[in-house]
């Protein structure tokens, strides 16, 4: 990974301490503001410590991915006194200013071998078509929207979607690559559970704001008492739920690879951590999305792997560390399950009612995207008038989208579902080996946010990961059916 001609952490570091002495001085001397400071500090760092590398790309190919669970961001764009929603900004990510510096090495690369020839850019896949009719739905619904702005913040949202699936169905040709993102991915979820623990053990959030973590505790009730529910770095407990579930499905299908070595044990280890903070988040549907999914996985790995000793010395471990576990979280577990969530449940069958209505009079292009909150109370018939006292949009993915993009958009969600699911069970019955447990890995994890999306808000544009976890699926699909040569470095 490193330069040979520079293969010495002697320069790193000496890099690092003029940075830090740099930054230093420029807040003690009250030149800077401490947060541009921090900020100025940690890009030169990266920036600094990539000239130590000789594979730029993997370089920040891996912040990218370590960064995906970090909300790190600032709004280039607010809207003013919004009604309570989820896509109320958009956000500048870090993640967003690596995708852009890899983006510029890719084109600098293209234009440097132009004269020797380059590998063909995929220009159209299937997911990148449904991706694109989404945004098609999202721009055709401005007709019947009420608020532009909050239009135009989803579709940025969606078109950053398409940019970074972009990217990575073209970049992404080594196993070696995939092997150093699944790493990455399982190191960085190691970290946030670490983070998680500490914020459950101090019942409060850490300070870490500038790393993406809330500023203040995220409580929600059981019963009449409020209970404290952590989200790591990731900025809102449900979005994190979100990323778990994408993410414990792989690392339980990777845990089962048949080569043996330190991805193996590494994702085993992320496997049970991923667990843990999920738990935490107490999100409900998120349990419910990965023990379905985990559950069907693993006969899935189990009637490829059926005949090997060690398939099964490995099933009984882990299913003893799992029940181990679950025990040790029975008691949190149950509660969440049994208690009464302050009538949300009630809430959220009322929802479906106002949700109902809106679709009703807007079949066909829905009523403009991110507008459901702005035309839900005219469309209330509810006794109890839900959607004045409880002012989010209704808790399914599917009626959300429905509603605000009507016909075509639902087609085209769903669509993109059907076509990864059906995609990733013919893949199983071709593949073998590596690519056999990370398309079953992923797949899953989509199955597994499905069956969450059914009790949950976060439409995939709202989520950067959709876009990664989309074009890893993608690129495990394409090589399965011999499109491309994954070269095995």
């Amino acid at each position: 990974m490193f330069d040979k001609k520079n293969d010495s952490f002697r320069n790193i570091a000496f890099s690092l301490l003029v940075c830090m002495a740099i930054g230093a001085l420029s807040a003690v001397a009250g030149m800077l503001p401490v947060r541009f400071v921090l900020a100025l500090g940690a890009a030169l760092l990266v920036v600094v410590v990539s000239i130590f590398f000789h594979d730029k790309k993997l370089y920040y190919l891996t912040l990218l991915v370590f960064f995906l669970p970090i909300n790190i961001n600032k709004a280039i764009f607010r809207i003013d006194n919004p009604i309570p929603s989820l896509s109320d900004t958009l956000p500048f990510f870090a993640t967003d200013a690596f995708l852009f510096i890899l983006y510029g090495i890719w084109i600098g690369r293209m234009a440097h071998s132009a004269e020797k020839g380059h590998r063909k850019i995929i220009w159209m896949t299937p997911v990148m078509f449904f991706l694109l009719a989404m945004i098609a739905a999202d721009i055709l619904s401005l007709v019947s929207a009420v608020r532009f702005d909050r239009s135009f913040i989803e579709i940025a949202m969606m078109i950053k979607v398409l940019i970074v699936y972009f990217y990575f169905i073209n970049n992404i040709t080594t196993t070696k690559e995939l092997r150093v993102i699944i790493a990455t991915l399982a190191i960085g979820l190691v970290l946030q559970t670490v983070i998680v623990i500490m914020q459950v053990y101090f019942r409060d959030t850490l300070g870490f704001i500038y790393l993406g973590e809330l500023k203040s505790p995220y409580l929600s009730y059981e019963e009449e008492h409020q209970v404290f529910r952590p989200s790591g770095l990731f900025g809102h407990p449900n979005l994190f739920s979100n990323y778990l579930e994408f993410l414990i499905p792989l690392m339980f299908s990777m845990a089962f690879i048949r080569r043996p070595g330190w991805l193996r044990k590494l994702t085993t280890v992320a496997m049970f951590a991923g667990g843990v903070s999920l738990i935490y988040t107490l999100s409900r549907g998120g349990w419910v999305g990965v023990v379905t999914a985990c559950f069907f996985l693993f006969f899935v790995l189990a009637a490829r792997n059926i005949y090997e000793q060690k398939f099964f010395f490995k099933t009984v471990a882990i299913i003893l560390l799992a029940v181990g576990v679950l025990a040790g979280f029975s008691p949190k577990i149950y509660k969440r399950i049994v208690s009464r969530d302050r009538g949300a449940a009630n809430a959220r069958v009322s929802q479906y009612y106002v949700a109902r209505e809106i679709i009703t009079s807007h079949p066909l292009i829905g009523v403009g995207i991110n507008n459901y909150v702005e035309v839900m109370e005219e469309y209330d018939n509810t006794t109890q008038r839900i959607s004045r006292g409880f002012k989010f949009p209704v808790h399914t993915v599917y009626l959300e989208y429905f509603a605000e993009t009507g016909i075509v958009g639902i087609l085209a969600l769903l669509s993109l579902f059907f076509v990864i699911i059906t995609a990733g069970i013919r893949n199983i019955r071709k593949s073998r080996g590596f690519l056999f447990n990370l398309n079953a890995g992923l797949l899953f994890g989509f199955i597994a946010y499905a069956i969450h999306a059914v009790s949950d808000m976060n439409y995939p544009s709202r989520l950067t990961v959709f876009a990664f976890f989309a074009a890893l699926f993608t690129i495990t699909s394409l090589a399965i059916r011999d499109r491309i040569e994954l070269a095995d470095e």
